[in-house]
């Protein structure tokens, strides 16, 4: 695909491929799950779904979030790019907050690098927390002495 089809839309359908692979790699390591109707918007929508008697048009709300994780502890944003940086909007951190709030859970921010680093790193996958998280997650490891929290 050339540069400028993928600036004019014309691979829609692979970015959302590939966006949906990477939400269930990261539903898998933390023992969470897909949100259903992830990446369709805030707002009620509407599919076909079979029902007694036929086929019906059924409305639902789609839940927030990419990822529900470890426990429905958190909720994962997922945002992903083959290049080597990305820009990270004040837009997606609010957005992740605000939906983390509502559904009390903690906030994070996902960035997955998809092209492999020239310099043989493996980590691929970033995490952005609101600052006030970070300092409680912090001071807890500290006040346990570092025996809890994966060390």
């Amino acid at each position: 695909m050339t540069d400028i089809s993928r600036r004019l839309g014309e691979d829609k359908g692979r970015g959302r491929r590939v966006s949906k692979k990477v939400e269930k790699r990261l539903a898998d390591l933390t023992g969470g799950r897909v949100v259903k109707g992830s990446g369709q918007g805030i707002g009620v929508h509407t599919r076909r779904m079979r029902r007694p008697g036929g086929w019906k048009s059924v409305a639902y709300v789609a839940r927030k979030g990419d990822v529900q994780a470890y426990g429905d502890l958190a909720l994962l944003e997922s945002k992903e790019t083959e290049g080597e940086s990305i820009g990270v909007s004040r837009e997606w951190c609010r957005k992740i907050v605000e939906e983390a709030i509502e559904q009390r859970r903690f906030p994070a921010l996902v960035i997955t690098f998809q092209s492999a680093d020239p310099r043989g790193s493996e980590q691929r996958d970033w995490v952005a927390i609101p600052f006030p998280v970070f300092d409680d997650l912090v001071k807890h490891w500290i006040a346990t002495g570092g025996k809890e929290m994966g060390s």
